[in-house]
């Protein structure tokens, strides 16, 4: 019971924080989140780019690995600003004369990441994989040895994905390998 008592006793003479005190602890406080929330905002926007990023790492060495292990030329389309789909060669389709059909359905990146025309530097390949059969621009190719063909001028090729706050990342996609690099 003393204990008590005790407690009470001491605070009688409390009566709470002045105007004064609360103020310049909303002011402390406006403070740290004015400057806290755009830090997070942009950090955010970088975590976005680059699990973006691993994904079209990711799908372009699927692919690839698809290519060789099965003995099947695919190609990785890619469509600005946010957009790619995978299609492979079937050399029954088109009665016999062989066609590229879908792999997969198209698959549409985080809103925040982009890339345009001019950030994607792969080629238009024709007579590929047979002759008459064309590789679109801006498409990835793995021949079934997993690299482009012979006759591919330039590499390597690049996509440049733009994230929030103008961050881009470029990833790389060596033409006489087939190796996909970046991050």
């Amino acid at each position: 019971m003393n204990v008590i008592n005790r407690l009470r006793d001491g605070h009688r003479g409390q009566r709470g924080f002045t105007l004064i005190e609360m103020l310049f602890v909303l002011l402390i406080t406006a403070i740290m989140m004015g400057i806290g929330i755009p830090t997070i905002h942009v950090q955010i926007s970088r975590t976005k780019l680059r699990a973006s990023g691993r994904e079209v790492l990711d799908v372009l060495r699927s692919t690839r690995d698809s290519a060789v292990n099965e003995g099947i030329p695919r190609y990785v389309q890619f469509t600005p600003p946010r957009t790619y789909r995978v299609f492979k060669y079937n050399p029954a389709a088109a009665g016999g004369a062989g066609a590229w059909e879908p792999d997969r359905g198209t698959t549409t990146l985080d809103p925040s990441v982009s890339f345009t025309a001019a950030g994607v530097t792969f080629p238009t390949l024709s007579d590929t994989p047979v002759a008459g059969m064309t590789v679109p621009e801006d498409a990835a190719y793995f021949g079934t040895r997993g690299r482009y063909p012979s006759t591919a001028a330039g590499g390597p090729y690049t996509i440049a994905l733009v994230g929030g706050g103008g961050k881009t990342i470029t990833l790389t996609l060596y033409n006489t390998t087939g190796q996909a690099v970046g991050l």
